[in-house]
């Protein structure tokens, strides 16, 4: 306790070097507008911008509002360029109702299997099958043991065997390893052995698709057409991957599966198949558009402090305007609000220490896509982000709050994760302005709904750069048409951007930098 408190101390006593600092952002935090943040609101979820989806011209609309609002507050592009708003290539492609046939025998997208990645059209030719068992690599089970999957197609398992928690993982905690609950995990295991294609039997493909209609609604997937080209993905049904095989494979693929279950010891074979697998789709070449800009600091102006939140939504789908009022136009309409006071702050008092930067990405809703981009072709260096603190769905109450009108909370995601002085930063902040009740219900290790993936700041946390993630919670709107501007709450939404302008004014104007948790490491660098 003792320990906690003189770290406190020691941390106030350099986030305000003086009194006369501390006053200039309490005042100018008073001038963050319920107003000006709903005008925001319902232009960016107007009919006019046709929702916003990626790559159409509603998002367009979206963009050169925001970028036009930013250059009205005296916003400047980033170092090296010369516009606000960065274009990044997509190519989407139209998956549904494409058939595949295999053996003279047509199966159905959603119905038995869901195609992922590797969009271009595509003709696998599958001589051979490499069965890994549930393509886990753990120290005291590994599907991959003296396997060699290099350029050859591999067929796994979805989850994990029935007792692996007993038998190999015995102090989790939770019902499941990590091998089952994070796909990145295990595909990035064997993108890594670079195989042809990959299958994934899943017991319940409508099920799958449901839950990715659920995130998108949509069935159609995009990919970064400049990044590298993907290997294919497919999730498919345990009737269609016994099509692959001939009689008597087949009835060794059974036996062998029902051997890792029941003594959860890998195993792993290659098969012959004659399969072949046509894939071909109807492509489309689209932009993306990023809207970037930054206040340039002073002594310290080539360090930054990153705002950001997602500008798109979904669109029109099946003649249904989809509005994003709280996702995210609350988002983006405080990243605005926050640009226009830290510009009449630099104007009137005098610039930070640190640059500030206000970033609106496209495609995050189709797998974080503008914010990937951005990051993997950041025009400053990553060692030099100090922090990001992202903003998706900000102006609601969710269901736990929602009987709850006197209290005034915010979630924050990704700040004990990533840095205990940002943590402590944004307590700080908090005390001294808003006074939110500040909830870390979804921070947890073993959070189910896993939202610390599922924003544009992970991308940044991925590279060792701390991160909070400012986020109101779920409610019954969320990606339906009745997510619409008169929810949002104006007063709620104006305190919790009060709290972001606090602990990013800190950020920017300390004496020292904040450090990841984990220490002497540096962001990385591509």
């Amino acid at each position: 306790m003792i320990k906690h408190l003189l770290y406190t101390f020691f941390l106030f006593n350099f986030v305000y070097p003086s009194l006369a600092q501390q006053n200039n952002e309490i005042i100018y935090s008073k001038l963050l507008s319920p107003d000006t943040l709903m005008e925001h609101v319902w232009r960016l979820s107007s009919e006019s911008m046709e929702g916003r989806k990626t790559g159409t011209e509603g998002q367009r609309k979206a963009a050169r509002y925001l970028a036009a609002r930013l250059h009205q507050y005296g916003v400047s592009p980033l170092p090296g360029r010369d516009k606000l708003i960065q274009k990044h290539a997509l190519s989407l492609q139209f998956n549904s109702g494409k058939n595949i046939e295999l053996h003279q025998r047509f199966f159905l997208f959603l119905d038995d299997y869901i195609y992922v990645s590797g969009y271009n059209d595509t003709s696998l030719v599958l001589q051979n099958i490499v069965f890994a068992g549930y393509g886990i690599a753990d120290s005291n089970y590994n599907d991959y043991k003296n396997l060699d999957v290099t350029g050859k197609a591999v067929l796994i398992y979805e989850g994990e065997p029935p007792s692996f928690k007993k038998n190999v993982n015995k102090k989790l905690h939770a019902a499941y390893s990590d091998w089952s609950t994070d796909w990145k995990k295990k595909l990035s295991v064997i993108y890594e052995k670079r195989p042809s294609v990959v299958f994934v039997i899943t017991e319940d493909i409508k099920a799958l698709a449901d839950s990715l209609l659920d995130e998108s609604k949509t069935i159609e997937f995009y990919r970064l057409a400049s990044g590298p080209n993907s290997i294919p993905l497919i999730f498919i049904s345990q009737e269609m991957a016994n099509s692959f095989f001939p009689e008597y494979a087949e009835r060794k693929f059974i036996k062998e599966k029902r051997r890792i279950d029941s003594k959860t010891k890998s195993s792993s074979f290659s098969i012959s198949t004659d399969a072949v697998i046509n894939i071909s789709s109807r492509p489309s070449e689209l932009m993306g558009e990023n809207v970037v800009g930054m206040i340039e600091g002073t002594d310290k102006k080539e360090e930054y402090v990153f705002i950001s939140a997602h500008l798109d939504h979904l669109g029109i789908l099946n003649s249904r305007f989809f509005p994003g009022a709280d996702d995210n136009a609350s988002g983006s309409a405080a990243v605005l609000e926050l640009a226009r006071i830290f510009a009449m702050a630099a104007k009137q008092t005098g610039k930070l220490k640190r640059s500030v930067v206000f970033a609106f990405f496209s495609g995050e809703e189709n797998g974080l896509l503008g914010s990937s981009y951005f990051v993997n072709n950041s025009p400053v260096p990553l060692q030099q982000i100090v922090a990001n603190l992202n903003i998706d769905m900000l102006g609601r109450r969710d269901s736990i709050y929602e009987s709850q009108d006197s209290i005034d909370y915010v979630y924050l995601i990704g700040a004990k994760k990533t840095s205990n002085e940002l943590y402590q930063l944004n307590e700080i902040s908090n005390n001294h302005g808003p006074k939110l009740k500040l909830d870390y219900l979804y921070d947890k290790p073993d959070d189910p709904n896993r939202f610390f993936e599922r924003s544009d700041h992970y991308h940044f946390a991925e590279k060792n750069i701390p991160v909070i993630f400012y986020f109101s919670g779920m409610h019954a709107d969320y990606h339906k048409p009745s997510d619409t501007p008169d929810k949002i709450k104006p007063n709620l939404l104006c305190k919790r951007t009060e709290l972001i302008f606090l602990t990013t004014w800190k950020l920017a104007d300390m004496n020292f930098r904040i450090k990841h948790n984990r220490k002497h490491v540096d962001p990385i660098e591509n």
